[in-house]
């Protein structure tokens, strides 16, 4: 499918494509296209949501062995700020610390010379060193078909799940909080990222409610 703008029609890149009570999602590219896969026949609700436009809900009916195509019209919303917290850093090198020398936040600055390497935005998540930081590749069995697909495991708390389990960080993309975060850091392409701050499950909480309740991976973007 595609999203644009409804009026101008301009491709919206970056939009979050999902669908209702599945684990499939997908970003737009930077022409506005998007593929959903192993969607099972049947009608299902395709959320699209993009900054600064009101989310929309579509219904698609999907038929067996038939590939759907939808263009999805985002019209322009108001962004509502409930409160705004400025905290002060500043900068030695290419490190960018806060008042406390926390490594909490990575900039375009630092992102840049780490492209030529990584293959998306969990690699970078790799090379930050926040407080409670850890990162690992993981799998995930996929609802419908049952493969195991890679994803990233983002722990924020002082303490980690262990094993094969996972305490994982809400992932807030331009303000949209994704409903699988693992598989969505994998898909992401780390050359449209502005910034990553990492927040602690406190801070977290605070900013985005119980959902953040493991921390906050807060993903910002041209």
């Amino acid at each position: 499918g595609k999203v644009v703008d409804y009026q101008n029609g301009v491709p919206l890149v970056g939009a979050s494509v999902s669908v209702l009570g599945t684990r499939s999602q997908a970003l737009t590219d930077s022409v506005g296209m998007f593929i959903l896969g192993d969607l099972p026949p049947g009608r299902h609700l395709v959320v699209t949501q993009s900054l600064g436009y009101d989310s929309r809900t579509d219904s698609v009916t999907v038929f067996s062995e038939e590939t759907v195509g939808i263009e999805v019209r985002m019209a322009t919303g108001a962004l509502e700020i409930e409160g705004l917290v400025v905290t002060a850093r500043i900068r030695f090198g290419l490190e960018t610390l806060n008042p406390r020398g926390r490594r909490d936040i990575m900039t375009r600055a630092e992102i840049e010379p780490l492209l030529v390497r990584v293959r998306h935005a969990g690699d970078l998540l790799q090379n930050m060193a926040a407080p409670g930081l850890r990162v690992r590749e993981t799998l995930i069995e996929d609802d419908f078909t049952g493969v195991r697909e890679p994803a990233m495991c983002v722990e924020v708390s002082r303490r980690s799940a262990g094993g094969a389990g996972c305490r994982s960080a809400a992932v807030i993309f331009n303000g949209v909080h994704m409903a699988q975060p693992g598989q969505f850091l994998i898909q992401l392409d780390p050359q449209i990222i502005q910034s990553i701050e990492i927040l602690n499950p406190i801070d977290a909480q605070f900013a985005y409610g119980s959902l953040a309740a493991n921390g906050a991976v807060v993903i910002t973007t041209y």
